[in-house]
């Protein structure tokens, strides 16, 4: 089943000081809402600010903008278009079909921890046309290189972005509890992550279970 969590994000000019003060820096809020979190990301002349939940139903999305904006306090805004949308963060079960590759989010592959699916959206597109190539633009061997290239590269990341963003956004003590011992340091390894640098590591669940032993 394909696991579509709710989003709105904007497009925002505001005054000219109040765009000073976030343009150098890209920010993350976690519970800026319930089961979810809020970004600010400065662009050229405006701002991209928004709020994402895993949870689903009735969240009050358009209250929650509007709490998180008051929050940032931004009070001179210019300019505003605000845009809803639906993101995948939980892969198919099967990416090709009847000569049909699905890269990106058609195969479910934002970053279930932020929900970030350009970076994947880019990878999968450069493993599909490998595929094309090295099967010879033959299907059976295009399907089976480019599953394999995908579960190898991609999948096995979602898997494991899955387990963090449970702990951040199921079981805020936990949370709590590593951010405040490791919060610097596991700041910068995302960044590392989201920007292609490193790879999430191995044994996460592992290092839970270990975080959860100690606080109880």
């Amino acid at each position: 089943e394909r696991y579509l969590i709710p989003a709105l994000e904007a497009e925002m000019m505001v005054s000219e000081d109040e765009f000073i003060k976030h343009k150098k820096k890209v920010r993350f809020d976690v519970d800026a809402m319930p089961q979810g979190y809020g970004w600010v990301f400065p662009k050229k002349n405006h701002l991209s600010i928004g709020i994402a939940s895993e949870k689903r139903g009735n969240i009050g999305l358009k209250d929650a903008y509007k709490k998180y904006v008051t929050f940032l306090g931004l009070n001179n805004i210019l300019k505003e278009e605000i845009h809803g949308f639906q993101i995948p963060i939980k892969s198919r079960k099967e990416f090709s079909g009847k000569k049909v590759i699905l890269t990106g989010d058609a195969a479910g592959l934002a970053d279930p921890l932020v929900a970030e699916g350009i970076s994947n959206a880019m990878i999968s597109g450069k493993l599909a046309a490998e595929a094309v190539i090295e099967g010879n633009l033959e299907w059976s061997e295009v399907e089976k290189v480019y599953n394999k290239k995908l579960r190898q590269e991609i999948v096995t990341q979602t898997k494991t972005s899955r387990l963090l963003s449970s702990l951040f956004y199921h079981h805020p003590r936990l949370r709590k509890y590593v951010l405040t011992r490791k919060g610097q340091r596991l700041t910068e390894y995302f960044t590392d992550v989201f920007s292609g640098v490193r790879r999430y590591p191995e044994g996460i669940p592992e290092i839970l279970r270990s975080f959860g032993k100690a606080m109880f």
